[in-house]
């Protein structure tokens, strides 16, 4: 229907209109009448959508639903960033769009164009019949799309979660996607993801501080390995260039893992497996080890060796399975707790209060950090490095526990 734009939601870059911007979906209503005049012929008739099937979809709504009919998607505040939570939310989106027969790339695409009808450059009642068909065509494109768009509006616009100092600018924009029973929802989903657009320079360089600085601490178990591995690939995706099917480019996160992991003590079984790992990395770079053409695989490879060396295999259940990068690109992995997010501005991991924007930054527990006096984490829910859950009120210890159960 209209090209990909699969690079851009991988590679956390996006072209994103903002509020004030010109809307990206036309007026057409599809039950009005229509004429175009040419060489002394006039149609008029009556336009009736061509999918039949679509409006029989149970899921297309014309104005804002009850929440019995609302499409089960995880509610997400955007400017919490790249959490647990927003990729619950990604996915959800994703159901949606294919419940409808249509993808997030297509919507974020936009609406398909309808060109003018003009009739005076044909001569017989062939072309011309030909020429209205292909129009037919295209209006029949745009009607699909803006019932599929103005149904996804309302399906997802109550999964987006808004506060604080810009909450009525926000809602003045969302304001702006609707008129009668039209809705915008490309330039909504725009809205959304640039809270998770990592392509900026300055963003960029964070993600690589943060691949830097990023440290596997001693005496982690298999399940912590995987995890921490994965947050590792998570991050480096998010990196312009990084390219996952490219054997040249995907031996820059085996090294950037490698470099993480500890050296001592000599003799440990952690140690062990960055010593075999390094041996697959430099048969990997050189064309003799195809299992590691495939990131799981390779991980999994990882691991099985360091269970075969002893390593613990630890509690798979209670491991974060993602880094926390925040909308201005800042990534911690020491947090493995992917619940702390209280439904305010702040995570529980990284120092903030309940509903309180005024926690600390996002940081870690590693020397010279603001949590360097915290080498043990403070949560009955969690393992992250950095959690004080135990310390804050019930409330929020409740809600870990609701989310972690979700």
């Amino acid at each position: 229907m209209h090209s990909s734009h699969a690079g851009g939601l991988n590679a956390g870059h996006l072209d994103v209109q903002g509020p004030g911007d010109g809307s990206s979906y036309t007026e057409f209503d599809p039950t009005v009448e229509y004429g175009n005049s040419a060489g002394g012929v006039t149609e008029t008739g009556r336009r009736q959508h061509a999918n039949h099937t679509l409006h029989r979809n149970s899921l297309v709504a014309t104005s804002a639903l009850p929440s019995s009919r609302l499409f089960p998607i995880t509610a997400w505040r955007p400017s919490t960033g790249r959490s647990l939570v927003f990729h619950q939310w990604l996915s959800a989106l994703k159901q949606l769009a294919a419940a409808l027969n249509t993808t997030i790339e297509d919507i974020l695409e936009g609406p398909p164009h309808v060109s003018t009808l003009d009739l005076t450059s044909f001569r017989t009642k062939a072309q011309i019949a030909r020429a209205r068909s292909a129009h037919d065509e295209e209006v029949d494109k745009l009607q699909t799309f803006q019932v599929i768009s103005t149904s996804i509006y309302w399906h997802v616009r109550p999964s987006l979660l808004i506060d604080g100092p810009d909450y009525m600018e926000h809602c003045r924009f969302f304001d702006s996607l609707y008129s009668k029973q039209l809705a915008d929802a490309t330039r909504l989903i725009h809205w959304a993801l640039s809270h998770v657009d990592v392509s900026s320079q300055s963003k960029q360089l964070k993600l690589l501080r943060g691949l830097t600085t990023a440290v596997l601490k001693e005496g982690s178990d298999a399940s912590q390995l995987k995890s921490f591995a994965h947050q590792i690939f998570q991050v480096w995706l998010l990196l312009e260039g990084s390219d996952p099917v490219n054997d040249e480019s995907l031996a820059g996160v085996y090294e950037w893992l490698l470099n993480a992991m500890p050296t001592k003590p000599e003799g440990a079984h952690l140690t062990g497996v960055r010593t075999w790992l390094a041996g697959q990395i430099t048969a990997f770079k050189a064309g003799n080890n195809p299992p590691f053409s495939d990131f799981d695989q390779a991980i999994k490879l990882v691991v099985a060796h360091g269970t075969m060396l002893g390593l613990p295999s630890g509690d798979t259940g209670k491991q974060g399975v993602l880094a926390l990068i925040t909308p201005s690109g800042d990534v911690s992995f020491d947090s493995a707790c992917t619940a702390c997010d209280d439904g305010g501005s702040a995570f529980m991991a990284f120092g903030g209060r309940p509903n309180d924007s005024r926690g600390k930054p996002y940081g870690t527990g590693r020397p010279g950090s603001d949590l360097a006096n915290k080498p043990v984490n403070d949560c009955e829910f969690c393992p992250a490095f950095a959690c004080r859950s135990r310390s804050k009120r019930r409330q929020v210890q409740v809600y870990m526990l609701a989310q972690l159960e979700f």
